[in-house]
């Protein structure tokens, strides 16, 4: 098994990690209700993502993106509405924070049934 798995609703972060070789991190979270989509930016691999990446909408006001590397790193998140509205964990340079340790920092998880396209 490889990748990992980090859902963001209400400032929790939920984080676990299988393996961390090069793997993909799929980014769960979930706006304000007032949002009407959902972009991150994030920096993997001591890289920022070049502008905000449009998440996918899934159910239940979640949406998901997956940073196709993340090398078992620290990787550092902000959301974005693509306007105004931002969501960087309470302030400028704090950032919402997972690395490849595998540890469960709260049990935060979207209720929705994923099917690959």
């Amino acid at each position: 098994m490889s990748g990992s798995v980090v859902s963001v609703s209400g400032g929790k972060v939920s984080y676990s990690a299988p393996s961390f070789d090069e793997s993909p991190m799929t980014v769960w979270y979930k706006p304000d209700s007032s949002w009407k989509t959902a972009k991150v930016n994030y920096q993997a691999n001591g890289k920022w993502s070049g502008g905000a990446q449009q998440m996918e909408a899934s159910c239940g006001g979640w949406y998901r993106y997956t940073i196709p590397d993340t090398a078992g790193g620290q990787v550092r998140m902000a959301f974005t509405d693509g306007g105004s509205a931002w969501d960087n964990n309470g302030g400028q340079g704090k950032d919402y924070r997972v690395s490849g340790c595998g540890q469960m920092i709260t049990d935060v998880t979207p209720n929705c049934t994923i099917t690959n396209k």
